[in-house]
């Protein structure tokens, strides 16, 4: 059973919420069925097949598998099939404090906390005083924690110009989106013009954006540099680039 038979806890799980376990096993009568141990509480369940067991899993809990008589040959449809119902904290506090987003390349999961999904949130409090009142402050744009390795997005000013700063991050984005996008069930289409031309900087008084992708007649690509224009410029003003999409981007 490994890591879950020495015993382990369920973090994510929400403090008012308990765990439903159900044994679906097909175990013959003489086969050992197996313990579920609650070391928080002191007890353990046999779990035997159409068992269900509630219990809290912020505490320490393990199993143990099915066992044979011995020199018994195990059927093939001796099965041990345990279904788990967990309580999620990410859906059921009242902060929504994680959303597991998407997985990453290690597989691992991104997780989404109060910090960038409410991005005007800068401090969550608890006060237990009668009630459970949640306090939040809300204060505007904030200073983003940045780690002590360096980092492109915080320290590529020194090395390069503005206007290359933004095409270097812009990408990283549109291929960030494009990776966590071909997760999803559907088939999404990210045009990346559309996509670029989101993002802006401010240049000595010109609002500068990431250039354009356009396919040019023999069979390559044009990435067309953006003109400066006026911060003040109205969005209509300006001319809406061709859709390029990420499979012409994979293409070029």
């Amino acid at each position: 059973m490994g890591f879950f038979g020495k015993g382990h806890s369920d973090d994510g799980d929400d403090e008012g919420g308990l765990t439903c376990m159900i044994s679906n096993s097909r175990l013959p009568d003489n086969y050992e069925p197996g313990h579920f141990h609650i070391f928080a509480i002191g007890m353990y369940i046999i779990i035997k097949p159409k068992t269900a067991s509630i219990f809290s899993g912020l505490g320490k809990h393990g199993g143990t598998p099915p066992i044979a008589l011995d020199s018994v040959v195990i059927l093939e449809d001796a099965s041990c099939f345990m279904v788990v119902l967990y309580c999620p904290k990410s859906i059921l506090s009242p902060d929504g404090n994680s959303i597991p987003f998407a997985s990453l390349p290690n597989g691992t999961p991104l997780t989404l906390g109060p910090e960038i999904t409410a991005p005007l949130c800068d401090i969550f409090l608890i006060i237990p005083i009668y009630f459970n009142l949640y306090l939040f402050q809300y204060s505007g744009a904030r200073e983003p924690d940045i780690m002590g390795h360096c980092i492109w997005a915080h320290d590529a000013r020194v090395v390069m110009q503005q206007t290359s700063h933004l095409k270097l991050m812009s990408m990283g984005f549109l291929q960030a989106c494009s990776f966590f996008s071909e997760q999803m069930p559907q088939e999404v289409t990210i045009d990346v013009n559309m996509f670029l031309g989101a993002f802006s900087i401010e240049v000595d008084g010109q609002c500068i954006r990431p250039p354009s992708w356009r396919q040019s007649e023999n069979n390559s690509v044009m990435i067309v540099p953006s003109a400066s224009t006026s911060s003040t410029l109205p969005s209509e003003m300006s001319m809406s680039p061709p859709v390029f999409k990420m499979d012409d981007y994979r293409k070029y």
